[in-house]
């Protein structure tokens, strides 16, 4: 019965929740690309240039994922946050100085 208990302890422990691969990606298809995204440490970062943009990252489970973009010209702005390849949440707007933002957890 011990063994059973300490199988099951190990087997409890190492389903620990992470890393999670995580990546964010923006487009934008007029003038400037403006993104806005929480890092890896937490940090909220930014990004200004030209389309299209990704960063990718490694996170524990609980982390709080943000990214947001616009462009300084009238037309669309997507996002995208990606957990472990798969495309959890997006978010598409179109107009003038339309601000595509999502997040997840």
């Amino acid at each position: 019965m011990k063994y059973i208990f300490l199988l099951f302890c190990v087997v409890l422990c190492s389903c620990a929740k992470g890393p999670y691969a995580v990546k964010y990606t923006a487009t934008g298809n007029s003038g400037t690309l403006y993104v806005s995204y929480i890092d890896e440490n937490g940090n909220t970062q930014n990004y200004t240039g030209t389309s299209p943009w990704s960063y990718s990252m490694s996170v524990k489970s609980g982390a709080s994922l943000q990214v947001s973009a616009h462009c300084d010209v009238s037309g669309t702005s997507e996002v995208h946050v990606f957990i472990n390849n798969v495309d959890k949440v997006s978010d598409t707007e179109t107009g003038v100085n339309a601000t595509a933002s999502t997040k997840a957890q």
